[in-house]
C-alpha cells in the first residue's frame, strides 16, 4: 500500500485547496481515490474549487471572467431581448459587480465545471499577456530579456484582453451601421469604456491580428485558399457553368477575401491557441474552415462609429471641439453626463 493512500483527508483536502491552477483541479482528482474522495466530502462545505480560482484570479478581474464563462453559455443575435440583456451584463460589470462576484457564494450558481472553464480563459489570456508585453518590450528596447510587469500593468492588460473576449462573445453578428448604431449590442457594450480604454482594446486586437497573419498560425494553404475563393467568385459572374460549382468553403472564403483574419479571431482566443497548437496543416485549415460558417465583428469599424456617436451626441469622457480634444477624468456615469 503507498503512503498516499493513509493520508488523511483532511490533508488531502488542504492539497487540493493549495493548487495555484483549478485547471489542474481534474487531473489531481483523478490521479488518486484519496483525492477524489476528500474533493467531495469536503466540497459542500469549503468549496475548494472556489478558494482555488479565488486565488488564481485577481478580485479586480473577477467580475469580467465570471462574465465570460455565463456569456459562453449562450449565442446573442440583435433581437430587442438580447440587446437588453448585453446592456444589462455591461450595466452589472461596470456598475454593480459585485452582483456577479456573489455568484461564486451561491452553491449552486457556478459548478465546477464553470469554474474550471473560467481558470481555462484566464490561462489563454495569460498567454497571451505575456506575448503581447515580451513583443512590445522588444520593439521598444530592441532587447531579447523578458520583460517584467508591476501590478498595476498586468491588471491593466489582462483586463483588456477579457474584455476583448466578452465583446467577441456578445456582439458576434452585429452590423456596423451608422443609423441604429444606439440600439445594436456592440454600441451598449463600447459606450461604458471611457476613449483610453479603447485604445487598450484596439491595441489588444491588433496584436492578436498580427499573431493570426503570422505565418507560423496562419497557414499559407488557407491564404492561398482565400484568393482562389475571390477570383472563383468573380468567374461565377460571367455565367460559366463550371465555375458555378464551386465548394461553399471556397465561396465563404472569397465573401471573407477582404478580411479573412476577422472571422477566427471573433471566435476568441481559444480557437487562436488551438490554431497555434494544431499538429498538422490540415487540422489547423478544418478549425479554420469552421470560423468561416460562424458569426463575426469588427472592433475596429464599431470604434469608429462609437467615436462618431460621443462626438455627436457629447457622451461623457471625451468631448471634441475646437481648441482640441478635451477629457473628462472626473468620475462619471457610463452612461450618463459628466459629473
Amino acid at each position: 500500500m503507498s503512503q498516499i493512500d493513509s493520508l488523511p483527508l483532511e490533508l488531502a483536502a488542504i492539497i487540493l485547496r493549495n493548487l495555484d491552477d483549478i485547471c489542474d483541479l481534474t487531473p489531481t482528482l483523478l490521479s488518486h481515490m484519496r483525492f477524489y474522495r476528500a474533493f467531495y466530502e469536503y466540497w459542500p462545505r469549503t468549496r475548494i474549487d472556489r478558494i482555488i480560482i479565488l486565488k488564481q484570479i485577481d478580485p479586480g478581474l473577477l467580475p469580467v471572467a465570471i462574465a465570460n464563462v455565463e456569456a459562453s453559455h449562450r449565442t446573442y443575435t440583435d433581437s430587442d431581448d438580447h440587446v437588453r440583456e448585453v446592456k444589462g451584463i455591461y450595466d452589472t460589470i461596470f456598475v454593480e459587480p459585485q452582483e456577479l462576484i456573489d455568484h461564486l457564494k451561491d452553491v449552486g450558481a457556478m459548478p465546477t465545471r464553470d469554474l474550471i472553464q473560467m481558470g481555462r480563459i484566464h490561462n489563454y489570456i495569460g498567454h497571451f499577456v505575456q506575448d503581447y508585453s515580451s513583443t512590445a518590450w522588444q520593439k521598444l528596447t530592441w532587447a531579447q530579456r523578458p520583460v517584467i510587469l508591476s501590478a498595476a500593468e498586468t491588471l491593466r492588460f489582462y483586463r483588456a484582453f477579457y474584455h476583448l473576449e466578452l465583446f467577441f462573445k456578445l456582439c458576434k453578428g452585429d452590423v456596423p451601421t451608422r443609423q441604429s448604431f444606439a440600439e445594436t449590442r456592440a454600441s451598449h457594450a463600447l459606450l461604458h469604456y471611457p476613449p483610453w480604454e479603447w485604445e487598450q482594446l484596439s491595441c489588444a486586437y491588433r496584436h492578436l491580428r498580427t499573431r493570426a497573419e503570422d505565418a507560423s498560425t496562419f497557414s499559407t494553404p488557407f491564404l492561398e485558399a482565400v484568393q482562389f475563393g475571390e477570383r472563383l467568385s468573380k468567374r461565377r459572374k460571367s455565367g460559366n457553368v463550371a465555375t458555378k460549382q464551386i465548394s461553399n468553403t471556397y465561396c465563404r472564403m472569397s465573401l471573407a477575401s477582404k478580411t479573412p483574419i476577422t472571422y477566427p479571431i471573433s471566435q476568441g482566443l481559444e480557437l487562436l491557441i488551438k490554431l497555434d497548437k494544431a499538429s498538422s496543416v490540415e487540422a489547423r485549415n478544418k478549425l479554420l474552415a469552421s470560423a468561416l460558417s460562424r458569426p463575426y465583428v469588427m472592433l475596429q469599424t464599431w470604434l469608429n462609429l462609437a467615436y462618431d456617436y460621443r462626438r455627436i451626441f457629447r457622451y461623457p469622457g471625451v468631448s471634441f471641439q475646437p481648441t482640441g480634444v478635451h477629457f473628462y477624468l472626473a468620475t462619471t456615469d457610463p452612461c450618463g453626463e459628466p459629473d
